[in-house]
């Protein structure tokens, strides 16, 4: 089933949505764990968020790839739903501050990649993470994998003040360096040094801590974070591959690590299905932004080169694949544009849980796509990278430089200039339209595209 969202049929624009506008969440019972209520009220679901690093939509064949294999996440699209619109930020940490918070890069700060050298991390004083806000409403909370929110060789608490009450975490580039995040790992476990993991590979301890710590709390609602570390650079065979080695090229080591990646997720879905929690999970798996530069694949007839680091559609397009509990639409595909501030919203949405009132909340709950009801669909998404940024609607995508895309006839944003002048007034009137909702959204705050170049920097 393809369910043609108002997005895809391109409706004509609508009125302007706020930006950050309220969401009402109206929990039935909304109560600290245990809940006791009406049994007519569903028990809130498990969600399980996997996060893969540096893989554009376009790796998938479930999206069109040509060059990977992934049959268990192509597995979970085929009978889950699959967002065909969905939006990160072409680089790391923005993209995960965004996710936690539901909030643009303006908003937080976070519009380049965290380096410890200068940055003191996301504080927990200033900003409200899903984490917190599950876990103060009595869900067990989890993450493991890769952190870049902050330096743990200085504080291997911060995990817990932004809320998890569990973390298994690679050290992640520190102060000193970058140490291993696959082969005899550097791993703090709830802000501890793993001296058990010499001649591990990483990835493994990540999906062994997080399935041990859903079988721990299976009796209550969890939030398991997975931020994987694959399939990032550096490019090498993960163990137990035949066929490829280190001799082959960076796409074809790139693609092993896709395959032991998607193999891993696999594993996450079985320990769900073994504990008999998979009717009660909501699975997602996205990714934080494109593929890393210098790799090109194919997308049906196209050959698309890495976007990652870029502002452009394939250094933002990012998979969402929904599975499991939540889902009464049956498998199919949604149109409707999704960008990371969503993630939050949602899940508090299914939860129970009150969104913060006190701040602006930029994200917009997709419940409602994942039951198959209509709802307050998103007239735009927004991608941010540094000084630089696009909005972007059903038809059409303005940079804030000026540059206008039809996306009816550019749809990856692949035109260097702006559309032919064959119909100026149609032109000419997107482009004020998008001017004033990237105005509104903006709210006076200069984003100065000048001087500004494509490269985010490695994370």
């Amino acid at each position: 089933m393809t369910r043609r969202s108002p997005i895809i049929d391109r409706r004509p624009p609508g009125r302007l949505l706020a930006p950050g506008g309220l969401l009402v969440l109206v929990a039935a019972c909304l109560v600290s764990f245990p809940v006791a209520c009406d049994s007519r009220v569903p028990p809130r679901p498990n969600v399980v968020l996997i996060l893969l690093d540096d893989m554009g939509a376009e790796c998938l064949s479930s999206y069109g790839g040509l060059s990977f294999t992934t049959p268990r996440i192509d597995a979970l699209a085929r009978g889950g739903l699959r967002f065909t619109s969905c939006f990160a930020t072409p680089a790391c940490t923005p993209s995960r501050v965004q996710l936690l918070t539901g909030r643009y890069p303006f908003r937080t700060g976070w519009t380049d990649i965290f380096r410890p050298e200068k940055d003191e991390g996301l504080d927990p004083g200033k900003e409200i993470t899903l984490a917190r806000l599950l876990r103060d409403s009595g869900y067990a909370t989890a993450v493991a994998g890769k952190w870049h929110l902050g330096d743990l060789s200085r504080n291997p608490d911060h995990p817990r003040e932004l809320g998890f009450q569990e973390s298994c975490l690679w050290m992640g580039d520190t102060a000193d360096g970058a140490p291993s995040r696959y082969f005899d790992p550097s791993i703090l476990e709830n802000g501890r040094a793993r001296e058990d993991v010499r001649g591990r590979y990483g990835p493994d301890v990540f999906n062994e801590f997080l399935v041990d710590f859903m079988g721990r709390h299976r009796d209550r609602p969890f939030f398991a974070y997975y931020a994987m570390v694959l399939p990032h650079a550096p490019f090498h065979v993960p163990p137990g591959l035949a066929g490829v080695t280190p001799e082959h090229s960076d796409l074809d080591r790139f693609g092993a690590m896709m395959l032991y990646a998607d193999a891993l997720v696999g594993k996450i879905v079985d320990a769900l299905a073994e504990l008999g929690l998979g009717d009660r999970t909501l699975v997602l798996v996205t990714a934080d932004n494109g593929t890393p530069e210098g790799l090109e694949t194919r997308l049906g007839n196209l050959k698309i080169p890495g976007g990652k680091r870029r502002l452009d559609h394939f250094g933002a397009w990012v998979p969402l694949i929904a599975s499991g509990a939540g889902i009464d639409t049956g498998p199919g595909t949604a149109g409707d544009l999704v960008d990371f501030s969503d993630i939050l919203p949602t899940v508090c949405e299914l939860a129970g849980v009150e969104i913060p009132r006190d701040r602006v909340i930029d994200g917009r709950s997709f419940a409602h796509a994942l039951r198959g009801e209509s709802g307050p669909y998103r007239e735009y998404v927004f991608v941010q990278q540094k000084k630089r940024c696009f909005l972007r609607t059903a038809g059409w995508a303005l940079r804030n430089n000026g540059r206008i895309h039809d996306l009816e006839r550019d749809a990856y944003l692949l035109e260097p200039r702006d559309p032919s002048p064959d119909d100026p007034e149609r032109v000419v009137t997107a482009r004020a339209e998008l001017q004033g909702m990237l105005d509104t959204l903006l709210g006076g705050l200069p984003l100065d595209p000048r001087g500004e170049d494509e490269a985010a920097g490695d994370e």
